[in-house]
């Protein structure tokens, strides 16, 4: 599958099953939502999606990525 369509709004079963249409998913970044809220959906798509890697977009992390994936984590502050 592929495609070049995000939603923030839908509901996290939506999102479970979109993400499990993907083979082999190298990154899942979460945008959308409360700090805590973030975590808990992040735990879940590592165990119900299992991607290589994970991470949640915020003002305290610098994510680098490029066509094959996660490249390096920042933090901001130095």
């Amino acid at each position: 599958m592929l495609t070049t369509e995000y939603s923030a709004h839908a509901k996290a079963n939506e999102m479970i099953d979109f993400l499990k249409q993907f083979r082999n998913l190298k990154l899942v970044l979460l945008n959308h939502g409360q700090a805590n809220v973030k975590s808990k959906f992040a735990n879940r798509i590592l165990d119900e999606v299992k991607p290589k890697n994970i991470g949640l977009l915020g003002r305290e992390y610098f994510f680098r990525i490029n066509p094959y994936g996660l490249i390096k984590t920042l933090s901001t502050k130095f």
